[in-house]
């Protein structure tokens, strides 16, 4: 079976980090794929081979400031790279692939900051280049969604730090907001281009065990199926 390749994305507390620890203990197949880092020897080549490509989007963000800082810049160059790097780990592997902090997410956190640069034609010409690439790698997308006030709950009951923990209602909205549409801005892009499928879960109607159900089945056992609540969003 080739390797199915799936991104789970959303903002915080929406269940990502709950749902990936379910599909991994429903079967073994199942793996999240690994990560570049630029401070791992072994990736140093996939960091200099982004050279070319991140030094002019690096030199624009310099004129237009604020630059992308340092994690920014790593974002760059994972998304660059990270398609070659998972070619080569791509294994015969029987279940799913799962994306932990995947592309769209590394797009979309570049983009919610609204960083003057971002709306640079180096920067667009780049992330156009982007998403045709990761639209062809991924299997499908699965966007985890649930209202406002359960999310600004979850976020402020757990441990993890997060731009919008701590904050008044209206500033915790507003920041959900903004990543929000850095996410939407990206899935029109992928629904322009056609694929992958976007299939779209409420965590606060569904269990993580329920979607995971679902997942595998559209993905792993029977591609000729939709899932049961959900569907590519609109």
């Amino acid at each position: 079976m080739e390797c199915q390749k799936i991104e789970i994305v959303g903002v915080a507390g929406t269940g990502k980090s709950t749902l990936t620890r379910t599909l991994v203990d429903r079967d073994p197949g199942n793996r999240v794929v690994d990560s570049l880092h630029t401070r791992a020897r072994a990736h140093w080549a996939y960091v200099a081979h982004s050279v070319p490509v991140v030094l002019p989007l690096i030199a624009r963000s310099a004129r237009a400031r604020p630059g992308f800082d340092w994690e920014e810049t790593k974002f760059i160059v994972y998304v660059t790279e990270w398609r070659r790097f998972l070619r080569s780990d791509c294994r015969d592997d029987r279940g799913l692939l799962i994306l932990d902090q995947g592309p769209i997410f590394a797009l979309a956190r570049l983009l919610w900051g609204g960083k003057p640069v971002t709306a640079t034609r180096e920067f667009e010409r780049w992330l156009d280049e982007q998403v045709s690439g990761w639209s062809l790698e991924l299997d499908g997308i699965v966007w985890l969604v649930a209202p406002e006030e359960v999310l600004l709950e979850r976020i402020n009951e757990r441990k993890q730090e997060h731009e919008a923990k701590g904050r008044s209602l209206r500033e915790g909205l507003d920041v959900l907001s903004a990543h929000q549409g850095a996410y939407e801005v990206l899935f029109e892009r992928l629904a322009a281009l056609g694929k992958p499928p976007v299939f779209t879960f409420d965590t606060s109607l569904m269990s993580p065990t329920r979607i995971a159900e679902e997942i595998e089945r559209v993905l792993a056992r029977d591609p000729s199926r939709r899932p049961v609540n959900a569907g590519p969003l609109r």
